[in-house]
């Protein structure tokens, strides 16, 4: 926010800036939920997907 980084003396982001912080806080929700499915489908499956039966 322009007003308020003026206020504490920052600099707003840039389009860098930006990407960086939507990727990570996209990252933060997206990587657990994956991880979350994955594990899941091992417990289902009682193998894990590099072993063979």
């Amino acid at each position: 926010m322009p007003g308020l980084s003026h206020f504490f003396g920052s600099r707003p982001l840039g389009p860098v800036g930006w990407t960086i912080a939507v990727a990570s806080a996209a990252g933060s929700v997206l990587v657990p939920a994956v991880a979350q499915g994955a594990a899941g489908v091992v417990a289902r499956t009682g193998r894990s997907a590099g072993r063979r039966a």
